[in-house]
């Protein structure tokens, strides 16, 4: 057990793993087209703030990290399932001036419990066709999948309000290479009415993801997202 415990404050405050704590704004609209039919738009950008690396010769903070835009739809084609694919275009230090952009088609399917209940589950698991490039003359298009598996779990209150929490995972893989875990999302946060299905949530977010073979880059973010339903 001592072990155990060990490895983990090792994997946190390796002298070669980077971390930072900033803030990510997040914008989540989607729109009922009908009683199947749904569609979508989740945007966020990444602020790391605080250089928290053991090591201060890291190289610097970028003023903005990630952009993330998405453009989905989805089907329910059953009470508890979902399936959806989506368009997204992300450009990794953005203020760079050779930047990484990423063109991205995503399909997914989302399980879930009864959303009457009180408590409600649920599981997606996403398939990335990731398709990466450095925003330079004549840089080459590498293709990288990956899959993503999602579990979480909601609270509604009598007051409107819901807490939400979930732990995503990243793996990495290609044609004869087996699953590489690359990433980690960690979240949990509380939803405030604003006005009917309108919602400012605040919340705690976790990332991590491998940077190298073997070192990480760890970011908490106080998460601020504006959802709403049109």
């Amino acid at each position: 057990m001592r072990y155990f415990f060990l490895c983990i404050f090792t994997f946190f405050v390796s002298a070669q793993n980077k971390s930072a704590f900033g803030l990510f704004p997040t914008l989540d609209l989607s729109i009922g087209i009908n009683n199947k039919w749904n569609a979508g738009i989740y945007y966020f950008t990444s602020h790391p703030l605080v250089n928290l690396s053991a090591k201060k010769q890291h190289s610097p903070l970028p003023d903005i990290l990630l952009f993330y835009g998405e453009h989905a739809v989805g089907c329910q084609v059953h009470p508890h399932l979902n399936l959806g694919a989506a368009y997204v275009f992300q450009r990794e230090n953005v203020l760079d001036d050779y930047p990484f952009e990423e063109n991205r088609i995503h399909l997914q399917a989302i399980f879930n419990t009864d959303k009457e209940k009180v408590f409600v589950f649920n599981f997606r698991i996403r398939e990335d066709l990731r398709f990466i490039r450095r925003n330079l003359a004549n840089a080459p298009v590498s293709f990288k999948p990956r899959i993503r598996t999602l579990a979480g779990i909601s609270r509604k209150t009598s007051k409107g309000s819901a807490f939400t929490a979930y732990q995503e995972f990243f793996f990495n893989h290609a044609k004869n290479h087996p699953l590489d875990f690359a990433e980690n999302w960690t979240y949990a946060g509380y939803a405030f009415p604003l006005k009917a299905n309108t919602f400012l949530e605040a919340g705690l977010l976790f990332i991590t993801w491998k940077y190298n073979d073997k070192n990480w880059f760890h970011q908490p973010y106080l998460q601020i997202t504006y959802k709403q339903t049109l």
